[in-house]
């Protein structure tokens, strides 16, 4: 009988494949690294968002949000979009 083993230290008796372990070990997924919470928004940053175009509206609240993250703001006010209005073509 063959023996053999994983890269995992574990040996396998049988007549496998000696590179299974390695094979098997190559496509395990790693577990994908939690995403933060984004930071939080004002009742009043909200309504200002809806009044953004709808076909703007995603690109605008990532943008404003990583302005926020970048400037270390965890709460989004009227007064986040306004100091972030600068990174906009247009007005909000």
């Amino acid at each position: 009988m063959f023996s053999s083993e994983t890269s995992s230290g574990e040996t396998t008796e049988g007549g496998k494949c000696p590179f299974t372990g390695v094979i098997s070990d190559a496509f395990q997924e790693e577990p994908e690294p939690a995403e933060s919470e984004g930071p939080i928004w004002t009742t009043e940053a909200l309504e200002r968002l809806e009044r953004i175009p709808a076909f703007v509206r995603p690109m605008a609240k990532m943008g404003i949000e990583s302005f926020a993250k970048d400037n270390g703001h965890d709460e989004i006010t009227g007064e986040v979009m306004d100091a972030a209005r600068g990174n906009f073509p247009a007005q909000f």
